[in-house]
């Protein structure tokens, strides 16, 4: 399936820029079998070219690879969140794995690296947005204990000015057992400001949830605009579940892990449609068009 430079190309962020839809991939390298960013280009929406070299490589904060870009555009920036695996040291497991935020304007370098969230332990499953009345950046994230990692954690919700200082606004959605998502939750794609029949204005967000099979399927989120710490609706059954070969990783596909799939951005492409890029098997990567009933989308991005 690969050219053997690569095993894998997964979980892609994706965004707008110049009129072109873009991906930021995470990708494994098998001379070293770690993961890094690189970015991908498409004139059509469908078909994309992977860049060689990586737009994010590893680094000293993140030496056993970054993987899982979460993209929103605020004004003229795109604030990149992403997973960094810090080496281990011992036996000491706490910040292994962590939150890393870049920001870039022109997605040919970008500025201003650096771990967040470091207060919380291992945490991963990021995105941030604005509150434009506040001027602060709400932070939906993942923390949890590396230790017990069968422990079911919850999706949080943070606030703060300088992604320095973050002040806890409790969590936000839990696992439900017997459901889909009973056994670990995580906010897969930043929000998209929408106006619902029913609920008015509203940010809607895609997550993933995994029951105790470790099958990992995506489903959705709305939030009150105003306040995102209110659940309006969660989805009792998913959005997107492992049915093909390629994301079972059956057949002729290989796995990194069987029955995933995973994205971290969403596109709208029209007033009711948008296009969620993810991952299958931890190995590939595909798009599915969302149908937002009694919906429309009012902006993209949220800035």
């Amino acid at each position: 399936m690969f050219n053997g430079e690569y095993s894998s190309i997964r979980n892609p962020g994706a965004f707008i820029y110049n009129n072109q839809i873009g991906l930021l991939c995470t990708v494994r390298h098998s001379s070293d079998n770690k993961s890094r960013l690189h970015l991908a280009w498409s004139n059509d929406r469908k078909n994309f070219k992977l860049e060689a070299n990586p737009f994010i490589d590893i680094d000293a904060d993140s030496l056993k690879g970054v993987e899982d870009a979460r993209i929103t555009k605020m004004r003229k920036e795109y604030y990149i969140i992403f997973t960094a695996f810090k080496e281990p040291g011992g036996r000491n497991k706490i910040n292994t794995t962590r939150v890393g935020l870049v920001k870039t304007k022109d997605f040919r370098d970008y500025y201003d690296r650096r771990i967040i969230l470091d207060k919380y332990g291992n945490n991963k499953n990021c995105v941030v947005f604005k509150n434009k009345e506040s001027n602060e950046f709400y932070v939906i994230h993942r923390p949890f204990n590396e230790d017990s990692h069968l422990t079911p954690p919850g999706v949080r919700i943070a606030k703060t000015k300088d992604f320095l200082d973050f002040e806890n606004l409790g969590i936000l959605f839990r696992p439900r057992p017997g459901m889909w998502d009973s056994a670990r939750v995580g906010i897969n794609a930043p929000p998209i400001e929408i106006k619902n029949k029913k609920f008015g204005k509203a940010l809607f967000m895609l997550y993933h949830g995994a029951n105790e099979d470790r099958t990992y399927s995506m489903g959705y989120v709305l939030v009150k605009k105003d306040d995102p710490t209110k659940i309006l609706e969660r989805s009792e059954t998913p959005l997107l579940e492992p049915e093909l070969e390629w994301e079972k990783g059956i057949g002729k596909y290989s796995a990194e892990n069987h029955d995933v799939v995973f994205g971290c951005n969403a596109i709208p492409i029209s007033k009711n449609v948008c296009r969620a890029f993810y991952g299958g098997a931890d190995m590939y990567i595909s798009f599915a068009d969302l149908i937002l009933k009694d919906t429309e989308i009012k902006s993209y991005p949220i800035d």
